[in-house]
């Protein structure tokens, strides 16, 4: 799976029964960032990612792009 960061795109191996926290865990592992796993949102298809969902809930296929937004202070709020 692709993901879109705010400076670069990464490939994260995911399957279709991992939650959206383990994609974002998996994300963290590869940041040099300080960000913590509350300050990311996951967003599809224009739709923010819920962290206990899986991916198939989001019906992604292999090839589709997920973009990492970065959340601080009071933009967090999504």
């Amino acid at each position: 799976m692709k993901v879109k960061r705010p400076d670069q795109t990464v490939f994260v191996y995911a399957i279709p029964t991992d939650t959206i926290e383990t994609i974002k865990s998996k994300l963290l592992q590869m940041t040099k960032a300080p960000v913590t796993a509350e300050n990311v949102k996951l967003v599809y298809n224009g739709t923010v990612m819920e962290p206990e969902s899986t991916l198939s809930v989001y019906t992604t296929t292999d090839g589709d792009i997920l973009h990492e937004i970065r959340c601080i202070g009071a933009f967090f709020g999504i």
